[in-house]
């Protein structure tokens, strides 16, 4: 599972394909716990398939993204909460 997007960062860098490679979810009694997740973007998906063959990071960035609070944590979860971040909008899953 994957989301994607066109993105350009600031050294004119094209992404599309994004992944969750790491959530986290921190929690003490009596608050609403944070998640949060580290998405790490490829040029396209045949980099990203050539990483898992190969074993070597073929990704561009990855970044460290707070999610909303949700009651729920699944993958399809991070990734839907994911998409209603204004960086995220027009996403679509791959």
């Amino acid at each position: 599972m994957a989301l994607q997007l066109d993105m350009t960062d600031e050294k004119g860098v094209k992404t599309r394909y994004h992944k969750i490679t790491v959530a986290q979810c921190d929690w003490t009694p009596g608050t609403t716990a944070t998640i949060t997740v580290v998405v790490r973007s490829y040029v396209n998906k045949a980099l990203r398939d050539k990483e898992d063959k190969t074993g070597v990071d073929t990704s561009y960035t990855s970044r460290w993204i707070t999610l909303p609070a949700m009651d729920t944590i699944t993958l399809d979860a991070l990734y839907t909460a994911l998409k209603t971040m204004p960086d995220w909008h027009g996403a679509t899953d791959c």
